[in-house]
């Protein structure tokens, strides 16, 4: 019951966000977050997030929500080209590297399992694009990670997690960020490009500064540069759109002030480990669009120096996205 009800708030958050949307969303997005792809299964291990995404034009005939006011006032009074509203439900589970003992090591990330509602705003610009966004959730049994991990793994015959009574507890979570990226380069045959982006993120959730550079070759370009805005928000990771295709190579670095995953729980006594602030990481990865249809595969590791996070940070993610 303390499952259903928490996620019955979220689901009236969502119809409260969706409330002035009259007409069906334009795009929707299926990602696929998983250690497995990297050939483990421990720290962030699994995530899985649907998105909806709705458009308008250069008039602002979108406007950013309710949800959104706490970060909205940082945009620029400038219109844009176009502007985005992306609204996303998500499930994120980490573990230990051991999860075949009942007493998990303390010197490990804890089991931690996150339901998580975001809403993003994007305004796009001709060469760079402004996004905002607010995150609310809950950590804790009422995610209903343990449940998941353990049907998934029955299904792939992977061996069953043991320590979930270990879990964080349940806490209501949120973070709101703000963020920024740049178009700085295109080659004269338009079939490269340098991205760089910059990202704030304050809340419960976890809290980081980071910024980032891209390097994308493919067709289409133009028109899919501001994907890697919601990467942060794990909306999707960059897609190719109307028919584009590109493959890409990022860095990046990140101040973290504070993680749950590792931290643990905000106000209460619970597993933790130590943090380490400074992070240093990549992604690669792929995307492909074809009629109404784009697919992205990516590796991310975001601590290429070993430390507290190497496990949690470490996955690959495959994205499907279908125009409505």
């Amino acid at each position: 019951m303390f499952l259903k009800n928490r996620r019955c708030i979220l689901f009236v958050l969502l119809n409260f966000s969706l409330a002035n949307n009259v007409i069906a969303a334009d795009y929707a997005s299926f990602t696929f977050d998983n250690d497995i792809f990297v050939g483990s299964d421990d720290g962030y291990t699994n995530g899985l997030f649907v998105s909806l995404y709705y458009f308008g034009d250069e008039n602002y005939s979108l406007k950013p929500r309710w949800l959104l006011k706490p970060v909205a006032w940082t945009l620029p009074r400038t219109l844009g080209n176009a502007t985005a509203s992306i609204y996303t439900f998500g499930q994120a589970m980490v573990t230990p590297e051991d999860i075949e003992t009942e007493s998990p090591d303390p010197e490990d990330v804890p089991y931690g399992g996150l339901f998580v509602f975001t809403n993003s705003f994007l305004v796009i610009h001709e060469r760079y694009t402004d996004k905002v966004s607010t995150s609310i959730g809950i950590i804790g049994p009422a995610s209903g990670a343990e449940p998941s991990q353990k049907f998934v793994h029955q299904i792939l015959g992977s061996d069953t997690p043991k320590g979930w009574d270990a879990q964080l507890e349940n806490e209501l979570v949120f973070q709101f960020s703000r963020g920024r990226v740049w178009r700085a380069w295109v080659s004269k045959s338009q079939q490269f490009d340098l991205l760089l982006g910059a990202d704030l993120a304050i809340g419960t959730l976890e809290s980081q500064l980071s910024t980032g550079a891209m390097i994308r070759m493919g067709n289409g370009l133009e028109r899919s540069y501001p994907s890697p805005a919601l990467n942060n928000s794990r909306a999707t990771n960059p897609v190719a759109v109307n028919g584009g295709w590109f493959i890409y190579l990022g860095l990046g670095a990140s101040f973290i002030g504070n993680q749950i995953f590792v931290n643990g729980n905000t106000f209460k006594d619970s597993p933790s480990v130590e943090l380490d602030h400074t992070q240093i990481g990549a992604i690669t990865g792929l995307s492909y669009s074809t009629g109404k249809y784009s697919f992205a595969l990516a590796i991310e590791d975001l601590t290429l120096f070993e430390d507290s996070l190497e496990g949690v940070t470490r996955f690959g993610t495959f994205t499907l996205a279908w125009q409505l």
